[in-house]
Parts: C-alpha cells; sequence; structure tokens
C-alpha cells in the first residue's frame, strides 16, 4: 500500500528490508521481494508525481557547471518520469581489463548478467525479438555506404515507449500487502550501530518536520548516484568520515555519458538509406521498437587509446547550415552551395573514470536537516583524446564510405572543448563495485564493505560507464539483488 508520512505515527517503525528511493531499482527490487512474500518497506522522499525540485536537490558545482538539480525528479518512478527509454545490455569491451583505460575493471564477467537481461526487458516493455541473439542486429544492417566493417560495427537499442515507473506500476504497490509505500519521506541518515559495523536502519523527515526512524535488518539505497553518495557521506554520528567510507571512496568517481549533438555532415544520401538510424517500429506501438547505431570496434578502441562511445546519423534537411549556438565558430569542409544536403552526426561518449571527479558536502543544512551535495566534475586527458579522436574516426568513416563529410574542429579549439555543453544526465560511479574495499564502496553482491546489512543498486555501483545508457543495466542489477537477498531471507 501507498501512505503519507503524515498518516504514520510518532513511534518508530520496523521492518524487515527498508529500501530508499521509489525509482526504478527501488521498486524492481520491491516487486521482487513482494512476490517472494518478504514485506518491505519503500522510502520515498516526494508525494506525487515526479517532479522536479531545484530546492530539494539545490548543491554546488565546482569544477565544470553541472546541472545536478534539474536532472533528478523526486516522487514514485523517480527519474522514469523524463526517461528518453534507449536501451542497450553493455558490450563485452566494457566488463574487460581495457588496460588504456585504468581506473579498474568490473568484478563481474560479461555475461553474468545475462540471466536478468530478458525480465529487465519485459520490466522496461522494450520490445525484444525473438532467437538466439535477443540483442544482436538480425536483419537490420545499415546501408553499406554507413559502415567500414573494419572499424565499426552495427548495434540496435531497443527503445520503450518510454514506461513512466510511477504509470505502469503505481497500482500494483497500493495493492500490495506486503510492500508499504511512505510518501514525504526524506532519509536523512543511515543509522549504524555503536562498532561502525552494521547498519540498523534509516531516519527520514516529514515535511510537517517530523523525524521517525527505520529499524531494517536490511537496508538497499536506491537513490541515485548523487543523492546515495551524499547520504553516505552525511550519515557521520557513529563514523566521522561517513558510512561505507573507510578508504575515501564514497562519491569518487562521478562519470555521465557527454553528447556531442548535431555535428554538421555534408551528404548527398537519399533519406530512405538514413532509415536504420530512425526510431523502427515493427510491432506498430508507438514509442516500442529500436534505433540504430555504429560503435568502434573493440580492437579499434583499443588500437586508438580511445574509450567507448556510439554514433548515429540524422537524414539531411535541405537548407543552411545548423543554426545552433553550441556549434558557433565550427568551420565547415565544404563551400555553402554545398548547403543543399545537410545531414548531422551525434555521438555519445564515455568517460573516463576519475577519482578526482567527484560528489561530495557543501556547506550550511537545507530545512531538512541535510548537508547539500557538492558536485565537482571533472574530465581527464583521456576524455580529451578520446572526443577528438573519436570525431577524426567518424570523419574518416563517413568519406571512406562515401557518406559524406564531417565539419572541422571548433576554431577555438577540439570538440573537446565544447564537450559540456551537451550531457546525457547518466549519474554514473560514486559508490563504485569492486571486490576489495580499497578499490570500491560495493562488492559484486552490491553490499558496502565493512558494513553489514546494508546494499547499494542503481548506477552508482559502475565502476566504469560504458557507452550504452545505463536503465536497463540498473535494473538487471536490481532483479539479481532481489532474486539474492529473497533467497537469503528464505
Amino acid at each position: 500500500m501507498i501512505v503519507t508520512s503524515g498518516e504514520l505515527g510518532d513511534d518508530g517503525l520496523r521492518a524487515a528490508v527498508c529500501i530508499v528511493g521509489a525509482g526504478p531499482a527501488g521498486i524492481t527490487v520491491a516487486r521482487v521481494l513482494d512476490a517472494q512474500g518478504i514485506d518491505v518497506l519503500l522510502l520515498e522522499a516526494g508525494t506525487g508525481s515526479p517532479t522536479a525540485r531545484p530546492d530539494f536537490f539545490a548543491g554546488e558545482s565546482l569544477s565544470l557547471p553541472y546541472p545536478a538539480d534539474v536532472t533528478r525528479l523526486s516522487g514514485i518512478g523517480g527519474t522514469s518520469g523524463h526517461w528518453a527509454g534507449v536501451c542497450r545490455p553493455f558490450d563485452e569491451v566494457t566488463f574487460g581489463n581495457r588496460t588504456w583505460v585504468g581506473g579498474g575493471s568490473w568484478p563481474l564477467e560479461f555475461g553474468d548478467l545475462d540471466p536478468y537481461l530478458l525480465g529487465a526487458a519485459d520490466v522496461l516493455d522494450l520490445f525484444i525479438p525473438d532467437g538466439d541473439d535477443p540483442w544482436g542486429v538480425g536483419g537490420n544492417t545499415p546501408s553499406n555506404r554507413f559502415l567500414d566493417p573494419s572499424e565499426a560495427a552495427p548495434v540496435v537499442f531497443p527503445v520503450s515507449p518510454p514506461t513512466r515507473f510511477e504509470t505502469k506500476y503505481r497500482s500494483e504497490l497500493d495493492r500490495s500487502s506486503g510492500i508499504t509505500c511512505v510518501t514525504d519521506a526524506t532519509v536523512t541518515s543511515v543509522d549504524l550501530d555503536s562498532s561502525g559495523r552494521s547498519c540498523t536502519g534509516v531516519s527520514f523527515r516529514t515535511s510537517d518536520g517530523r523525524s521517525l526512524v527505520v529499524s531494517a535488518a536490511n537496508v538497499i539505497l536506491a537513490a541515485g548516484a548523487i543523492e546515495t553518495a551524499r547520504l553516505l557521506l552525511d550519515s557521520t554520528a557513529v563514523v566521522p568520515e561517513g558510512v561505507g567510507n573507510s578508504s575515501d571512496l564514497v562519491g569518487r568517481y562521478f562519470m555521465d555519458h557527454p553528447i556531442l549533438w548535431r555535428l554538421p555532415l555534408v551528404s548527398a544520401l537519399d533519406d530512405n538509406e538514413f532509415a536504420f538510424f530512425d526510431l523502427n517500429q515493427p510491432d506498430g506501438e508507438t514509442g516500442k521498437g529500436w534505433r540504430g547505431a555504429l560503435v568502434p570496434r573493440a580492437e579499434v578502441q583499443q588500437r586508438e587509446g580511445i574509450l567507448s562511445s556510439y554514433f548515429w546519423f540524422n537524414r539531411p534537411s535541405v537548407g543552411e547550415l545548423p543554426d545552433d549556438p553550441v556549434l558557433t565558430g565550427v568551420r565547415y569542409l565544404t563551400s555553402q552551395s554545398d548547403s543543399a544536403r545537410q545531414a548531422t552526426a551525434t555521438i555519445v561518449f564515455e568517460q573516463a573514470p576519475n577519482p578526482n571527479s567527484r560528489v561530495g558536502l557543501g556547506t550550511g543544512t537545507d530545512e531538512w536537516g541535510r548537508t547539500p551535495a557538492q558536485v565537482d566534475w571533472r574530465f581527464t586527458d583521456l576524455d580529451r583524446h578520446s572526443v577528438d579522436a573519436t570525431v577524426a574516426l567518424v570523419g574518416r568513416l563517413a568519406g571512406a564510405t562515401g557518406l559524406g563529410r564531417l565539419a572541422v574542429a571548433p576554431e577555438a579549439g577540439s570538440w573537446f572543448d565544447i564537450l559540456h555543453e551537451g550531457v546525457a544526465s547518466h549519474h554514473i560511479g560514486t559508490t563504485r563495485m569492486a571486490e576489495s574495499m580499497h578499490e570500491g564502496v560495493v562488492g559484486s553482491d552490491l553490499a558496502v564493505h565493512g558494513v553489514d546489512g546494508l546494499s547499494i543498486v542503481g548506477s552508482s555501483v559502475f565502476p566504469t560507464g560504458g557507452h550504452v545508457n545505463p536503465t536497463l543495466t540498473i535494473v538487471a542489477l536490481a532483479l539479481r539483488l532481489g532474486e539474492q537477498l529473497a533467497e537469503t531471507l528464505s
């Protein structure tokens, strides 16, 4: 059932499992546990539909401006309220030991999440074709004009309608006798026993200023990479450095997927040749289908010493070169007389894991008694090299296959210099997964190192970001965590 905190008394609450955050990860774990007859207390700070709350998410940006206050939503369903629906599993190269990337690798093997991917696809309402390789391109391949098989591979991204978790699951939560979802419950601390080695529950505040305590043998944080890190760092009653932070790793390795939108491309191709990159709807359902893209092959990434990425081409339009303030100062490899066929290319980049890119605590306290988050978003030399080398690679592919000619770098410098103008708002890292507490915050089972009864699920546990959108992997990890915890509790 769903209740507001105003319907609760002042007595403390008890739960076998307490989940913080009713977004895709939290709702997914709760549903798995409920199906196994395990009672769950699900705490959500918001009160209604997912809403941007700049006052609630307010914080300071340091090195680069980062939109941390408006890229998160509060309410049942979380950031699925503005999710675009694009999904794909991580590629094998993401799980490998990429020596040219550094910063650690996943403690999971490629394929470890396979048993949960189709279940995650069902949760997210994805169109997955039948066959031995449901994530392959099948017969959906781009025109040869887009493809140099030795350099880039075609991939398919299934696209959700997109699923809004409030719309799809709110009535189920309200009917459930095993899930109690409490809204208007802003968690202010993760509580430990006097030894600091066991989690005893959490404390939360209500909008009317009351403080309540939840006693729980198992606590799962599913509040997103920024808020989860902020909450752990702000929980200092027993351990001054913050919960799970004995190795000073909570909040570090904050990553996103930077994007270069609409790189101008002069093309003579027919519009129909761009169909692979459109939203294709084989089942006829609005919004549900797949989009195609191209990914530099693993051997090319290693040869060039670059991070992963994916890119696509948009259909040409008739008219002048794109009028886009982000592209001010761009010089074109064409004369204006060629502007009758203006296509564009878009590239989504992986960001390098960087311990100095981090979420920390600001100063003062807000009306809920929380210390605001401070986001220090940074790039590395590998990021700069990867962006410029990848744009050059895309340009070479376009020229070699006869696709067209790509714009050269902005006059102000490299493409990297305008990279922060576009961001996917995929909050990654901050409680990274590793087998050792000296390298990460959680283990491969998502349990926090050195703290019994506390787990974390979401893209905050990703050691590297890969190039794919994170939601499918988040839900797969949530299904896995729910299954493992249900087995333990049963």
